[in-house]
């Protein structure tokens, strides 16, 4: 399903163009034209390389052939988001309505050896770098961190706190004025959660059902939220797919993660899949993005990766890369998501 085939950013765009409808060689041509100085026989090549990759097929014949993707790529950004979200959420037409048990086993295309590499240099430097700062400095720099994070994995949920505001809530126990008792806590959750992790750093290099438990009590602690796996039907704001819809189906599925990814070698996969399929799963009530992001991050630090705050990541795009992955499983949006947020975690955190 996560194809990782070649493919030239000209028939990107062809793939592109045919996400909204099929289209004549004539069509795709004049679309082309916008951006490339294209020949007809360059089109018919490239036609004919994505019906020889399996992407798109023929139909008709003469004036009337046109051409339609059969296989859409999934791996692949071949949509304009801002196109595809202008249609009404029931109009649009979606692959998962459902959950999709199959996308597990897939978790070992979501990253190439070359994306992999990279990520392992900037590994062996992180280490380096923690190696020889002092342990005042480190706690100094994990507390500006746990701030930002805070903050900003509140502000997807909605939480309208500052960033000064919750500096002055985590660093001096101060609620803001104008924000509720709700909002400050679940802000101060964040920074419970990760205490816990930092105080038990060697039971989090791996996803487990107990870890992702522990830290879901203390991310909803005091918010009238049940701890347990959900026992009802949950429905996602924003779009039409329908998680899990009972306890023992969730319990399974936690597991068949957890056994799918005891058999995957990369930490740093481990924490992509955890932050995407506990998004996917949605095993509680309330709180599963946030213990996403929180649990994620826990394997990347006990691994020696850089973890993320999200604190330059658009909340709306966040969650439009996500409802792609739901609706037509699509890893590529969310994917560039956490390696911008990867990035930008290298430039502004834990510097030599």
């Amino acid at each position: 399903m996560f194809m990782n085939r070649a493919i030239s950013p000209r028939q990107l765009k062809i793939l592109n163009y045919l996400t909204d409808s099929n289209k004549s060689r004539a069509e795709i041509e004049e679309l082309l034209l916008k951006d490339y100085a294209v020949s007809k026989i360059t089109v018919v090549r490239d036609l004919s390389e994505l019906i020889e990759q399996g992407f798109i097929q023929q139909q008709g014949l003469g004036p009337s052939t046109y051409y339609s993707i059969t296989n859409k790529p999934t791996n692949l950004p071949i949509y304009n988001l801002d196109e595809y979200f202008k249609t009404d959420v029931d109009k649009r037409n979606i692959r998962g309505s459902h959950f999709e048990i199959d996308l597990i086993n897939e978790i070992d295309n979501f990253f190439n050896p070359e994306e992999l590499d990279e990520i392992e240099i900037s590994r062996n430097a992180f280490k380096n770098i923690m190696s020889k700062r002092n342990s005042t400095d480190i706690k100094k720099e994990l507390e500006r961190f746990i701030i930002e994070l805070s903050w900003k994995s509140s502000k997807i949920e909605g939480n309208t706190y500052t960033l000064l505001d919750t500096e002055n809530l985590i660093k001096n126990n101060i609620e803001a004025l104008n924000n509720s008792k709700e909002e400050s806590q679940m802000i101060l959750n964040h920074k419970y959660a990760f205490d816990y992790i930092l105080k038990n750093i060697d039971n989090f290099k791996e996803f487990s059902g107990q870890n992702l438990k522990q830290i879901h009590s203390l991310i909803v602690k005091d918010l009238n939220i049940q701890t347990d796996y959900r026992l009802h039907a949950v429905g996602i704001a924003g779009t039409k797919y329908l998680p899990l819809d009972n306890k023992y189906q969730i319990e399974d599925t936690i597991k068949m993660l957890d056994m799918k990814l005891k058999d995957i070698e990369s930490p740093f996969i481990k924490a992509f899949a955890t932050l995407v399929f506990i998004s996917y799963i949605q095993p509680f009530a309330d709180g599963n993005k946030r213990t996403a992001r929180i649990l994620s991050n826990s394997i990347l630090i006990a691994n020696n990766y850089y973890p993320l705050s999200y604190r330059s990541v658009d909340e709306i795009e966040y969650k439009k890369a996500l409802i792609i992955f739901y609706e037509q499983f699509n890893i590529s949006y969310f994917k560039k998501t956490f390696l911008n947020q990867y990035q930008f975690s290298m430039t502004n955190y834990f510097k030599s």
